[in-house]
């Protein structure tokens, strides 16, 4: 029942944009007594919490305060990494398992993965924030609290000759998405950070050329605008990926066209199988290159959509033409006689369209 969990768990776990493992947390502690030792383990679960949900805010949450009363349950291994430093592992799968079952929203796994270019406006013409900048250590930081798995450009000669600053705080899409392509991330972030009495961060979410979410937050200094930037996209993302299970009778149709040959099928198939959310996936029919999918999806068709969105190869296109289906039921009458009912027609499942684009 959970194999969808688990696959997408692993896949989450190996991204290399993370400094860390994402069951992993590391932690301030006062001294080595065990009431300190249980204060840090309870806020390593709640960082787990917030990372699973996706949600900055979790009290209230469906199985939050169950879990919080023995934090030491979900806890896999700690060690002291310095007399003021707990390292903290934790069962992520088996916590996973514990909030989904209780209906708190789960963010999507595996996550889609963002290259992010971040402007530091300062008070010149500005700098990138990258893989050697001074402001990487608090974007890293930021990220890994939240499990938003984030790529940071080179900006070497090939970057700067596909993209230049002004593009960025121009919102010049196009070079953006050109520029973004070399790092095979499924979505771009596009920032520029102002000086001022608050420092600003103007950021938005693309996907391609195509503006997704946008916003603006802020923080007394760099650091602080940087963390509010990545709580924002985090919040806004988990809500357009989270997908919060719950009993559906529903099922959707699938329908891929120029599906050309076994590898093809295998890799659409293997995609749906690991989507969060998805219970079970039926080929119901093989008609040349179409395959239609029978999906049986914890929630709801845009939030499957959304899902499907992320796959490179998969573009929506047009359904192939259907019609509905006729049905025609016999009833016996009081004398036990048949008779002809009137035609009724069926509901179709739900259909989803898309080509196949390797």
């Amino acid at each position: 029942m959970y194999r969808w969990l688990l696959v997408g768990l692993l896949m989450w776990l190996a991204l290399p944009a993370q400094a860390d493992s994402l069951d992993s947390v590391k932690l301030p502690v006062a001294d080595s007594s065990q009431s300190a030792l249980q204060d840090a383990l309870r806020q390593g679960l709640d960082t787990l919490i917030v990372r699973i949900t996706g949600q900055s805010q979790i009290d209230g949450l469906p199985g939050v305060n169950e879990a919080r009363k023995d934090p030491s349950r979900w806890v896999s291994s700690y060690h002291y990494e310095r007399s003021d430093r707990l390292a903290a592992r934790y069962d992520l799968a088996g916590l996973t398992r514990f909030l989904e079952v209780r209906g708190a929203p789960i963010w999507s796994m595996p996550r889609p993965s963002a290259v992010i270019w971040l402007v530091d406006q300062g008070s010149g013409q500005g700098q990138l924030v990258t893989r050697d900048g001074e402001d990487l250590s608090a974007l890293q930081a930021a990220a890994q609290r939240r499990g938003l798995p984030l790529v940071y450009p080179q900006w070497d000669e090939q970057d700067q000759k596909a993209l230049a600053l002004a593009d960025i705080r121009g919102r010049f899409d196009d070079r953006i998405a050109d520029a973004s392509r070399r790092y095979q991330a499924d979505l771009t972030v596009a920032a520029v950070l102002y000086p001022g009495n608050q420092v600003r961060a103007r950021w938005r979410v693309l996907q391609g050329d195509r503006s997704l979410e946008q916003g603006q937050s802020r923080g007394a200094n760099t650091d602080q605008a940087i963390a509010a930037m990545v709580d924002d996209i985090s919040n806004a993302l988990a809500k357009r990926y989270s997908v919060r299970t719950g009993n559906t009778e529903d099922r959707s149709e699938l329908v891929v066209q120029h599906v050309a040959g076994l590898a093809a099928w295998q890799a659409v198939q293997s995609y749906l199988e690991d989507m969060t959310g998805m219970r079970q996936v039926q080929l119901y029919q093989v008609d040349g290159q179409q395959y239609t999918f029978r999906l049986d999806y914890a929630a709801s068709d845009s939030q499957l959509r959304r899902q499907l969105d992320l796959l490179p190869q998969l573009r929506v296109c047009q359904a192939p033409s259907t019609g509905p289906v006729e049905a025609s039921a016999t009833q016996a009458d009081a004398g036990g006689a048949g008779s002809q009912a009137p035609a009724a027609t069926v509901q179709a499942a739900p259909l989803l369209s898309y080509c196949w684009q390797p």
